[in-house]
C-alpha cells in the first residue's frame, strides 16, 4: 500500500522514462522538463528569439575573445569547452541579425541622400534645358538609369522575356532589388557549408572532422559580420573608403591566424591554403549566386 501511494506520487520523464518526483521541474538523467503543455505558436516563436537572438553574459564571453584570439573558440569547442560559450549557430545568428538591422538602416540613410541628390541634379538638368529651349531631353533626365542594364539584353529577353519586361519598369526593378536584399541572410548562411568544405578539403589533417571546418566557418563569418558593423560605424564618423581595405586585410590575416591555431600548420602555409580557399570558395559563391538569380529570374513577375 505505502509502495503504490508512492508510486502515485511520481511520474514518467516524457523524453527518457525515467520515473520523477511530481515536484521535481526537471529530469535529473535527460535535462527534460517535468511537465507536459501543447506548445503554441507564439510560444515557438519566443523560444526561438529568446534561444538566439537574446544577449546575454555568454555572448560577451564569447565575442570578446572570438576578435582578440582568432581560432580559440573553435578549438574550445572541438575539445569540448563548449559551457562557457554561445554555441556556433546562435552566436552567428545573434551577430548577423545585428548586422543586417545596422547595415539595412544605414542602406536606408544612404538611398535617401543619393535620391534627393538625384532629384536635385534632374531638377536643374530640367531648368537648364527649359533655358536653352532643349525639351525634349527632359525625357532623358526623368529615365530611371538603374534599369538600363536590363533594356537591350537580348539573352534575358529571350529566356526571361516576363521578367525583363517588368525589371525594365521602375517599380519592377525594386521589387526586383527588394528580393535580392531579402534573400541575403539566407544567401551567407547557404555558403558556409561550402567554406567549410574547402577548408576541411585543403586543411585536412588526420583526425579531423568536417563539423570542425564547419564551426569553424560559422565563426569565421561571424568575425566578417562584426568587422564590417566596425566598417559602417566608423565610416558613419568619417567617411573614407580606406577602413574598407584596411579591415579586409586585418580580416584576411585574422583567418590565416586562427587557421594556423586551429589546424596546426604554420602561418605560410596557413596563407597559402587559405588564398586556394578563398579562390576555390568565391567560384562556388558565384555559381551559386547565377542559380539563385535564375531562379529568381523564372519565379519574378
Amino acid at each position: 500500500m505505502i509502495k503504490n501511494r508512492n508510486r502515485r506520487k511520481q511520474k514518467d520523464c516524457p523524453n527518457c522514462g525515467t520515473q520523477l518526483p511530481v515536484e521535481a521541474n526537471f529530469c535529473q538523467n535527460c535535462g527534460q522538463e517535468n511537465h507536459h503543455q501543447r506548445v503554441t505558436l507564439g510560444t515557438l516563436l519566443k523560444d526561438l528569439v529568446h534561444e538566439n537572438f537574446t544577449w546575454d553574459a555568454k555572448a560577451i564571453r564569447s565575442i570578446v575573445p572570438l576578435i582578440i584570439k582568432p581560432g580559440l573558440l573553435t578549438l574550445e569547442f572541438m575539445n569540448g569547452k563548449r559551457a562557457n560559450y554561445n554555441r556556433p549557430l546562435r552566436l552567428y545568428l545573434f551577430v548577423s541579425f545585428v548586422y543586417f538591422v545596422v547595415s539595412g538602416f544605414v542602406g536606408d540613410q544612404t538611398d535617401s541622400d543619393v535620391e534627393v541628390e538625384a532629384v536635385e541634379n534632374a531638377d536643374e538638368f530640367i531648368k537648364v534645358n527649359f533655358a536653352e529651349g532643349e525639351s525634349d531631353s527632359i525625357e532623358l533626365a526623368t529615365i530611371h538609369q538603374d534599369s538600363s542594364g536590363w533594356k537591350g539584353n537580348e539573352f534575358l529577353k529571350t529566356n526571361f522575356p516576363e521578367a525583363t519586361a517588368s525589371i525594365e519598369t521602375r517599380e519592377g526593378l525594386l521589387r526586383f532589388q527588394e528580393a535580392l536584399l531579402n534573400s541575403l541572410p539566407m544567401f551567407f548562411f547557404a555558403i558556409i557549408p561550402a567554406f567549410g568544405f574547402w577548408m576541411f578539403l585543403l586543411f585536412y589533417r588526420r583526425g579531423s572532422y568536417y563539423v570542425d571546418s564547419f564551426v569553424f566557418s560559422l565563426h569565421g563569418q561571424t568575425a566578417i559580420f562584426i568587422g564590417v558593423l566596425i566598417v559602417i560605424i566608423v565610416q558613419m564618423i568619417f567617411p573614407r573608403e580606406i577602413f574598407s581595405f584596411i579591415m579586409f586585410f586585418l580580416l584576411f590575416y585574422y583567418f590565416a591566424v586562427a587557421a594556423k591555431r586551429v589546424y596546426k600548420v604554420s602561418l605560410f602555409g596557413s596563407i597559402i591554403r587559405l588564398v586556394a580557399v578563398l579562390i576555390l570558395h568565391g567560384i562556388t559563391t558565384v555559381c551559386v549566386l547565377l542559380l539563385y538569380l535564375v531562379y529568381l529570374l523564372i519565379t519574378f513577375v
